[in-house]
């Protein structure tokens, strides 16, 4: 079977995956949209370190979400642009930084290091 089809030196379809792409960050958008709203519904203590956390939890999941939202409108421009194969790779590697940003766990403004006492050590009587 000849290859006539094939464009690119993988033969990948990139506006095909583009789209998939975007819609994938869609779907991740709508959990960190829910985990959000779950954050805000639950009964926290009214000050403390415990309110620091949720403050620094919240922080790092709306960081999460426009960076989901904007890599689903990246992935969505780079499957509905006519391109040349590199510039269509080109587009979508750079759709994934922001990607790659909201998953990313050391995104997170905390500074603490969790749990504050380690598995390994018994508690001091």
């Amino acid at each position: 079977m000849a290859d006539t089809d094939c464009t690119s030196t993988l033969c990948v379809n990139f506006n095909v995956a583009a789209v998939s792409h975007a819609q994938v960050m869609g779907v991740m958008a709508g959990f960190v949209v829910a985990a959000i709203a779950v954050v805000l519904e639950r009964p926290r203590a009214p000050t403390g370190d415990g309110q620091q956390a949720v403050h620094d939890g919240i922080q790092a999941l709306f960081v999460a979400l426009v960076a989901f939202i904007v890599a689903a409108f990246l992935y969505g421009i780079a499957g509905g642009v006519e391109a040349s194969p590199q510039r269509a790779a080109a587009m979508i590697l750079a759709a994934a930084l922001p990607a790659a940003a909201g998953t990313n766990r050391s995104g997170s403004t905390t500074t603490r290091s969790w749990p504050r006492t380690s598995p390994l050590t018994s508690p001091t009587v």
